[in-house]
């Protein structure tokens, strides 16, 4: 897509051109949505084009892995060459480029070090119980004997291995800040491999979310770990990033249920638009059965009053087309209903207004039918006028006023222009109000 330095620069504004040419360090700040990582993204690019035979390392330090992952997306779809390029946290950056390269001087990690979870540390307690000649069943705790604890830590010393929950007991009263528990939140919760998976697996049998906040600090979102929130506040949207291919299908509908107990536990007023946005992703529509999320639409919209175009495609998508079409039926009868019951609210009105207005007089009812512009409704106003009309005794206009006599003559144009009844009717009626004979 950009294979010049010029067409890199092209993309920004004055501003971030500067930025991105900087010879030296620069410290930018600037507000959300304007720009940072754009800016961030084409000054690696910058540098790419700039150096393609430089040796050096351009290294991107991020405070999530989503922001890593969303530098590397933009430079792929930039087609820029990454083999120079490397984007992390801090804690990646840490294990990357001083723990690995720097453990042999340690006397704890010069022989190499692996990171263990739950059921592994159940393996070894079971082999160091027979090899101490102990004789378990399958429901004991090896690990309830003193000597089996004892001869667990030297195996892990020796072996250079890291027990998960072993660390997260020793470290959870250390606080939010505490880096171990950082490393926790970074590795072990965001499912990076499918040691980590036993181990969240084991810390939600035995912890809710809320919990877990007053463990890792309250800004702490279990499902942050997993979705990406896009949008803006009266409707957000969420991406979902739950695939881990190390894990098999039931286990990713195990980590997608986590996801969702935690918005609901966690931040309950954003559960619907998490749910909304779930059933529309790829990722989850291959892990469900079709007629399993077609329930779960249905139940969100007895909870919920979303529609729309979305609304409408998410149902094409998991209705079958008997659904759709008695779907169509049923809404259908239901504006029909809605609009029978309105027109009679506006006709109770309608005869509200003409109680307090007619006084007998014609003058009242030129001035009832006043402000009715809509034929239906003009001709609904003229009926109920027509009505009273009819009730006058024969002859009642030869001895009205002036004033009185025209508002009727006024009152009767207005009916032989709408017609709202049979012209005869109408003729008839005013003849037998002037006196003549009806036709």
């Amino acid at each position: 897509m950009f294979d010049s330095m010029g067409s890199i620069l092209e993309a920004l504004s004055p501003e971030q051109q500067i930025a991105c040419t900087a010879p030296n360090n620069i410290l930018l700040t600037a507000c959300p949505g304007s720009g940072k990582t754009r800016t961030l993204t084409h000054r690696l690019a910058y540098q790419v084009l700039r150096d393609p035979d430089s040796k050096k390392i351009k290294i991107a330090i991020t405070y999530t892995n989503r922001a890593a992952e969303e530098i590397i997306n933009r430079l792929e779809g930039m087609n820029i060459d990454q083999s120079s390029i490397w984007a992390g946290t801090i804690h990646q950056f840490c294990m990357h480029f001083i723990i690995r390269p720097y453990a042999m001087y340690s006397k704890k990690l010069c022989k190499g070090y692996r990171i263990i979870d739950d059921y592994s540390k159940k393996a070894y307690g079971r082999e160091i119980a027979e090899r101490l000649g102990m004789h378990l069943s399958y429901y004991d705790d090896p690990f309830q004997y003193e000597n089996v604890r004892t001869e667990y830590k030297h195996v892990l010393e020796e072996r250079k291995e890291i027990d998960l929950w072993e660390f997260f007991e020793q470290h959870r009263d250390g606080g939010e800040y505490a880096p171990q528990l950082k490393l926790l939140r970074e590795y072990a919760l965001r499912i990076s491999s499918w040691r980590c998976f036993r181990f969240v697996e084991r810390l939600l049998a035995e912890y809710t979310f809320p919990h877990l906040q007053t463990i890792f600090g309250e800004r702490f979102y279990f499902h942050e770990c997993f979705v990406r929130s896009e949008g803006y506040y009266s409707r957000r949207e969420y991406k979902t990033y739950i695939s881990r291919p190390f894990l098999t299908a039931e286990q990713q509908r195990q980590l997608y249920d986590w996801v969702e107990l935690s918005f609901f536990q966690t931040e309950p007023e954003k559960y619907e638009d998490f749910v909304l946005s779930a059933l529309k992703a790829p990722e989850i529509q291959r892990l469900y059965d079709k007629k399993a999320l077609a329930a779960v639409l249905r139940q969100f919209f007895l909870h919920s009053e979303y529609n729309g175009y979305e609304i409408n495609r998410l149902k094409e998508t998991f209705y079958s087309k008997e659904e759709l079409e008695d779907e169509r039926r049923v809404e259908a009868e239901r504006k029909e209903q809605e609009k029978r019951l309105e027109q009679e609210k506006r006709t109770i009105q309608k005869r509200e207004k003409l109680q307090q207005l007619y006084n007998g007089s014609a003058e009242s009812l030129v001035k009832f039918i006043g402000g009715y512009y809509h034929q239906d409704e003009k001709n609904e106003v003229l009926n109920m006028a027509f009505d009273k009309l009819v009730e006058w005794p024969v002859g009642c206009v030869r001895t009205m006023e002036a004033k009185g006599a025209h508002a009727f003559f006024e009152l009767c144009g207005e009916l032989v222009k709408s017609e709202p009844r049979p012209r005869h009717e109408i003729l008839n009626m005013v003849l037998t109000l002037i006196g003549g004979e009806a036709a």
